[in-house]
This record gives C-alpha cells, sequence and structure tokens, in this order.
C-alpha cells in the first residue's frame, strides 16, 4: 500500500513540480471517519502550518489514487501561478446558464447535507470551481459536462502547471 502511494507521489510531483513541496500524508490505514476520501489544507488551515493533503480512503489505489491526490492539490495551483489563476478566472466567466443552474444547486445541497456556511461566492472560488476543474482535468466528471472552450481553458491550465508551455491567455468570452 505505501508503495502505491510513494510512486503515485513520485509521478505527480515530476510531472508538476510546482506541488513539490506540498505534504502528502497517507492516512489510509487510520480510515473515513465521515464521508472525506482526501482533504487539502492551506497554510493556515493546515495541521502542520504547510499545505497538506490527507489521504483516506483505503480502496483509493493505483491510477484512482494518483488522480485523487492531483485533483486536491489543484486547490493550491491558484496561489502558486498567476497564470493558472487567470485562466481559472477565464473558466468561471465561461459557464453556461445550465451550470451556472447546477452549481445553484449544488450549493444548496451543501448547504443541507454537509453544513456549507460559506457565502456562495466563497464557496464557488474555493470549492465549486475547483471541483469543474478537478473533474475534467483527472476525469472525475462527465466530459459532456465541459464546453470545448471550458476542455481548452483547463488543459491549458493544466499545462502551466506541468511547465510544458508557457500560457496563451484566452479571452473570457463565450
Amino acid at each position: 500500500m505505501a508503495e502505491d502511494f510513494n510512486a503515485a507521489l513520485k509521478n505527480i510531483k515530476s510531472k508538476y513540480p510546482i506541488f513539490s513541496d506540498i505534504d502528502v500524508a497517507d492516512k489510509r490505514s487510520d480510515g473515513m471517519s465521515d464521508q472525506r476520501k482526501l482533504e487539502f489544507y492551506h497554510r493556515e488551515d493546515s495541521p502542520t502550518g504547510k499545505a497538506r493533503v490527507e489521504v483516506y480512503d483505503r480502496t483509493l489505489t493505483g491510477q484512482s489514487l494518483e488522480r485523487a491526490i492531483l485533483g486536491d492539490l489543484l486547490h493550491a495551483a491558484p496561489s502558486r501561478s498567476p497564470a493558472f489563476a487567470k485562466l481559472k478566472e477565464f473558466l468561471k466567466e465561461s459557464r453556461t446558464p445550465q451550470q451556472q443552474e447546477n452549481d445553484k444547486q449544488a450549493y444548496s445541497l451543501a448547504q443541507k447535507q454537509y453544513g456549507e456556511k460559506r457565502p456562495f461566492e466563497k464557496w464557488m472560488k474555493f470549492s465549486r470551481l475547483d471541483a469543474m476543474i478537478r473533474g475534467y482535468a483527472v476525469k472525475q466528471w462527465p466530459d459532456g459536462y465541459y464546453t470545448k472552450e471550458q476542455k481548452n481553458l483547463i488543459n491549458s491550465m493544466m499545462e502551466v502547471l506541468s511547465n510544458r508551455r508557457k500560457p496563451t491567455m484566452m479571452s473570457g468570452s463565450k
């Protein structure tokens, strides 16, 4: 189990060196005490004072483990890459009316089922939009949810993080 975890971490950090200093803790032997499979902590919220991901779900192995860790590391991307942050704003502006309605419904559900207390805009910025990025980047959401422009934006975001190319600034228009 630890070998699987170490291999996933090595792959991620070699592809995305921007995350190389973030602690990732394998807590799978502890199991989940609630519905969380993983948890990302910003420095100010972390038990260690450093950005950190903790992995709890014992069923996460191989490719699904690697995708889950990378997905949670994406929470740190906007503060580490101005280009990523700019592309994230373009992505937010590109949401279709149906996606915006889905966001409102997801927020209401988060309030009722998980006790979400943050205002909608803060939740949108730090949770929902990150979930939208993660959903396409690590294949957790259906491909059909995204427009062609959104797929291109997220692909550009991931390329920026991997240092494979300099970003081309796209317009935020639909």
